[in-house]
């Protein structure tokens, strides 16, 4: 970094440019929306180091399909009432240097009475359709009834124990009348198991992967905001803020066009194998729930959250987001890293002065690898009323420490209506009696927001986000365990490390003995008990240990992947050449297994999180950072 580049950050640390100040949530709920009282409540936040304001809604307890429909606003919300008084406050906020937006939460979920039911009565086909299956013993040459929207029918030949792990013969894409729904089938000697797959409809839902999809949702939600500002001088939108997304459908998503779309991505009809989403139709199993796995989340990715993202990126807009699992369900949305870099700020909540370190380690790494410079923090609802400045800034600061660098207070009330209303507790703004204490605090964050976005985070341990084991059913959730534990140790140990993702390890290059993506410059690459992966991902940890590189394995070795799936054995050549030793062997070792080679590459095998952060330190013992 140059003399000049360090100097211009030092003078933006001591007066930071628009867009670091804190962004609270505002809830517009409980009482009548007045001017006169909005216009008093931004005097109380003018000159507070506040870049925007994120208006909310909260949700009542009944009465929507799967929460609580919104609090009924006065006036109603997007009624010409309600948006004539948000143009209004719009323009009063931007002459405080404030920007205004509207938070989805509770909006964006189907069947919730937001803009995706609008979405949903206008454009029935948008709706979405999710894969599921029946199974059972077909006892006769018999006609047979299959479920409604069936796409195929797979049978097996049951072994002794008529478990599915000892099927010995299956056959795939039985011949049935679509038209009737029927399966007229004389099955061969022995017993056998049928399994139809069939496409089931949600009404009520939103099809990610349907092409419109985005679009659709820019039309209905964001772009009325910026229509309804344009033209105003001085006027408009810095932030948008995506809460607890919900489609309203969850599972193996299907549509009209996802056949033919996979057959161009991959090269095979997935149809007649369609039964390997579900049960277990011998060694090709995990490639093919791997392969579909990456195709839906191809698709909306396309379809959905890239669009989105790209409407704001060309506003210079951000759009952050808090989702459900908030990167601890790695396959929410079919992969939450891969979805998840389509927003400027992804980010996650922190409840009651928490510092949930995963939370934060996977927004951030999202943000690192994908080079977006902001990740949103929203703090911290439900913290009481007895929340002090002090217990704030330690919150914030672990945070920050942890990842983040926009920071959203969620308490900011338009009313308490006199102690009778009030959502995850406390207000932390003009309400608080230290308030105009707070002032000086939120300068501090500010600043701290400025100077955390600018350069390159470094690390030194990347760990592999291990989404390929969950598609493919290998011992999936150990896997996530082991990626959580070992990062939550190391980084409890004074070792830094960002989750990367199969994609962002594919495009690294290696060099130096490092692996080298988005400005980052890892020197050790852990597979967290992957015993399903990315093809890719093996060949590129190879070629990182070949090239001086650190790859550890913490627990089980690879055995199958998106190339063939199980009883592969390039796979089982590529681990050997990797570890050393074959997945079989390692799932006998007591102790650390070691792999040298000429370039100064070390691989290891370990049992333990003490063993992986001991083999780190052997390595780079100026690894640890004060």
């Amino acid at each position: 970094m140059s003399t000049a580049t360090i100097g211009s950050i030092y003078e933006g640390f001591l007066s930071p440019p628009p867009g670091y100040g804190e962004v609270p949530f505002y809830w517009w709920v409980g009482e009548p929306l007045t001017k006169e009282r909005l216009e008093w409540q931004l005097e109380q936040l003018k000159d507070s180091h506040i870049s925007g304001l994120q208006i909310n809604y909260a949700h009542d307890d009944h009465g929507g399909n799967s929460y609580g429909l919104t609090f009924p606003s006065d006036p109603p919300l997007f009624s010409e009432e309600w948006w004539e008084l948000f143009v209004w406050f719009a323009q009063k906020a931007a002459s405080y240097g404030m920007t205004v937006s509207l938070s989805d939460y509770t909006l964006c979920t189907p069947g919730q009475g937001g803009y995706t039911d609008e979405i949903i009565r206008h454009h029935p086909d948008i709706a979405g359709a999710v894969l599921s299956y029946r199974e059972w013993e077909y006892d006769g040459d018999r006609e047979y009834k299959l479920p409604d929207n069936t796409i195929s029918v797979t049978a097996y030949r049951l072994g002794v124990d008529n478990e599915p792990g000892s099927e010995v013969e299956v056959l795939q894409g039985l011949p049935f009348n679509r038209d009737e729904g029927t399966l007229i089938w004389r099955k061969p000697e022995g017993e056998w198991k049928l399994v139809a797959v069939f496409a089931e409809k949600n009404p009520c839902s939103i099809d990610v992967m349907h092409p419109q999809s985005g679009a659709k949702v820019v039309e209905y939600f964001f772009q009325r905001f910026e229509d309804r500002l344009a033209g105003i001088p001085g006027v408009r939108l810095g932030f948008f803020f995506s809460d607890e997304l919900d489609f309203g459908i969850r599972g193996q998503l299907w549509n009209d066009r996802f056949q033919e779309e996979f057959i161009r991505s991959k090269g095979y009809d997935i149809v007649p194998e369609a039964a390997a989403l579900f049960v277990d139709i011998g060694p090709r199993t995990s490639k093919i729930r791997m392969d579909y796995g990456d195709v839906m989340v191809a698709l909306s990715e396309k379809h959905y959250f890239q669009p989105v993202y790209e409407w704001h990126q060309a506003r210079g807009i951000i759009f952050g987001c808090d989702h459900g699992g908030r990167g601890k369900e790695v396959a929410e949305f079919g992969d939450y890293f891969r979805t998840q870099r389509w927003n400027q700020g992804p980010g996650c909540d922190q409840p009651a002065l928490s510092c949930d370190l995963v939370k934060n380690k996977v927004a951030s790494s999202i943000a690192h690898l994908n080079e977006r410079p902001r990740t949103w923090l929203e703090g911290y609802h439900s913290s009481g009323w007895g929340t002090t400045t002090a217990e704030l800034a330690d919150a914030t600061f672990r945070n920050f420490l942890s990842g983040h660098n926009l920071l959203s207070l969620h308490g900011l009330y338009y009313t308490t209506y006199g102690g009778w209303w009030e959502w995850a507790p406390p207000c932390n703004h003009f309400r608080m009696p230290y308030w105009q204490h707070m002032k000086s605090w939120l300068a501090c964050t500010e600043r701290l927001s400025y100077l955390l976005s600018q350069g390159v985070h470094a690390c030194d341990v990347a760990v592999m986000y291990p989404v390929a084991a969950m598609e493919a059913g290998i011992s999936g959730e150990a896997s996530v365990e082991t990626a959580f534990g070992v990062g939550e140790y190391l980084y409890r140990r004074g070792i830094d490390f960002d989750f990367i993702d199969f994609e962002s390890l594919d495009k690294a290059d290696l060099t130096g003995r490092e692996i080298r993506v988005a400005g980052e410059a890892y020197r050790v690459l852990i597979l967290p008990a992957m015993r399903a992966l990315r093809y890719s991902t093996l060949i590129k940890a190879l070629a990182f240990y070949e090239a001086g590189g650190i790859v550890i394995a913490v627990g089980p070795l690879p055995e199958a992947s998106d190339r063939m799936g199980e009883a592969d054995a390039e796979v089982d050549a590529k681990v050997q050449a990797l570890f050393g030793l074959s997945g079989a062997h390692a799932a006998k070792l007591e102790g650390v297994h070691i792999n040298r080679n000429a370039a100064g590459g070390a691989s290891a095998v370990v049992r333990s999180y003490a063993e992986t952060a001991a083999f780190i330190q052997g390595h780079f013992p100026g690894i640890l950072f004060a």
